[in-house]
């Protein structure tokens, strides 16, 4: 049995930086209201890195012939595994 779960098609990394939660909180609140669709081309690039004046988007394309079925069923897998390992 894999240690790991299965790895996911996508992988978004975003780092946010700020002087004050609020800034923090108003970086967060516009990539969840459309930043991301902005950075993404909406949904036509499968990878892309945006930098911005207080937040960087990573989008990285890492296993390309996942779906979300199958990740699904792997995980699934994965999760029933790991709750019958002995020990663990």
């Amino acid at each position: 049995m894999s240690d790991q779960p299965p790895v996911a098609k996508y992988r978004l990394t975003v780092e946010v930086t700020g002087n004050s939660h609020e800034e923090i909180e108003s970086e967060l609140h516009f990539l969840a209201n459309g930043g991301y669709l902005l950075s993404s081309d909406y949904h036509k690039r499968d990878a892309f890195r945006s930098i911005g004046g207080r937040i960087t988007q990573t989008l990285e394309h890492v296993n390309p012939d996942m779906t979300p079925e199958r990740y699904d069923a792997e995980l699934e897998e994965w999760f029933t595994k790991r709750r019958e390992a002995p020990g663990e």
